[in-house]
């Protein structure tokens, strides 16, 4: 696994090894940036949930997204995301909490943060938070007017009866994985 643009480019990461984690590939990576900076031509504020390694909030550092916010309550993926962190030299850039999304939403509220692109990938046996999830991004108010919540699924998932307060802007497979774009 690798950056693949911006000012870390090639630079290798960690990874997670083990049957309960899947890695955004380079490749939806890649996708997934180009479809939001086609949207934004600047991203101020990106957040991440169930980070994993931490390679999609690093990726976003790289490619010049300012503040970036990424939560994982998994101690086998906060060591993985302090040693990318590390090794990319972006442990002051990058904004990490060892914690759930759910909680991690509170403390974002409570500091009166907002991000124009909020970025999911829950593990593919929790698929049902995605509607807590979208209920709490509402109650909390932690997406900017106009902004976009990004969810990578399993393309065998029914994600439509859990987004019911959003708008569908795009979905695109690739091979079994799936990046559903949403705007309220």
């Amino acid at each position: 696994m690798r950056i693949i643009a911006g000012e870390k480019k090639g630079t290798t990461l960690s990874r997670i090894n083990g049957d309960w984690i899947r890695p955004t590939s380079d490749k939806i990576r890649g996708a997934l940036f180009s479809t939001l900076f086609s949207y934004f031509p600047k991203i101020e504020g990106f957040i991440d949930c169930f980070s994993g390694s931490g390679a999609v909030a690093i990726e976003a550092v790289s490619r010049g997204v300012k503040d970036v916010y990424l939560f994982d309550k998994s101690s086998k993926s906060a060591r993985i995301i302090r040693e990318n962190l590390k090794k990319t030299n972006y442990k002051n850039k990058v904004h990490f909490y060892p914690y759930s999304i759910q909680k991690g939403l509170g403390i974002l509220h409570k500091e009166g943060i907002k991000a124009e692109v909020f970025f999911m990938d829950p593990p593919y046996k929790d698929i049902n938070q995605i509607k807590d999830l979208l209920e709490s991004i509402k109650k909390y108010e932690i997406l900017k007017f106009g902004g976009i919540i990004v969810i990578e699924h399993d393309k065998k998932d029914e994600i439509h009866n859990l987004i019911s307060d959003y708008k569908v802007l795009k979905e695109k497979a690739y091979g079994n994985t799936v990046l559903t774009y949403l705007e309220r």
